[in-house]
């Protein structure tokens, strides 16, 4: 997983590794298992401190009305832990709300 790469201090590796992920199953050649690496390039923002962007892509997932993991909801990006940096976040507020 992409992730792993953060924690070994490779964070081009990390951002790279997503970013392929969701070329290799893009949401709109497969709208369910699409959102899975979308949510991992997410958090790879998120846990990179690029907030804007993390931001950006919960408002794309939003718009599915389905995802793999059914993370892509509001009361989810309230209590869920991976979105726990973004709190402070004005654009996450809003969103939210």
């Amino acid at each position: 997983m992409e992730i792993r790469f953060l924690y070994s201090g490779e964070k081009e590796r990390a951002l790279g590794e997503g970013a392929e992920a969701c070329d290799l199953m893009p949401v709109s050649k497969e709208a369910i298992l699409g959102t899975s690496p979308l949510e991992s390039l997410t958090l790879i923002y998120t846990l990179l401190g690029d907030q804007e962007k993390a931001v950006d892509i919960l408002r794309q997932l939003l718009k599915i009305p389905f995802a793999w993991t059914m993370s892509n909801s509001l009361p989810l990006y309230r209590m869920h832990y991976y979105w726990k940096p973004l709190q402070n976040n004005r654009r996450f507020q809003q969103m939210i709300q």
